[in-house]
């Protein structure tokens, strides 16, 4: 399994595999939006890295109003849009 270094404002925060950088994401974002979001994680295509979207269940455990706002950030269920995540938490993953 693959180490990823997290960084927020360009300060590493974490060196970890991407289960354990999954959920720091999680909780950063929990930070700055005030709800809980699962996250679905994703390094199996070593073309593409690390990658990070919205679970497929994410819809189930929130509100409309939730959705709404995560509809208008922009985020979704395809592993293309990670960086939509990630520059929004002002993070990155390398």
């Amino acid at each position: 399994m693959i180490d990823y270094t997290l960084k927020l404002d360009n300060k590493v925060l974490m060196t970890a595999n991407v289960y354990w950088i999954r959920e720091k994401i999680e909780d950063i974002l929990y930070d700055k939006i005030g709800f809980y979001v699962p996250l679905q994680e994703n390094d199996y295509d070593e073309d593409e890295g690390f990658q990070v979207y919205l679970h497929s269940e994410s819809y189930n455990d929130l509100t409309d109003d939730q959705i709404d706002k995560l509809d208008k950030l922009g985020f979704t269920e395809d592993p293309d849009d990670t960086n939509i995540i990630l520059n929004f938490l002002n993070v990155s993953v390398t």
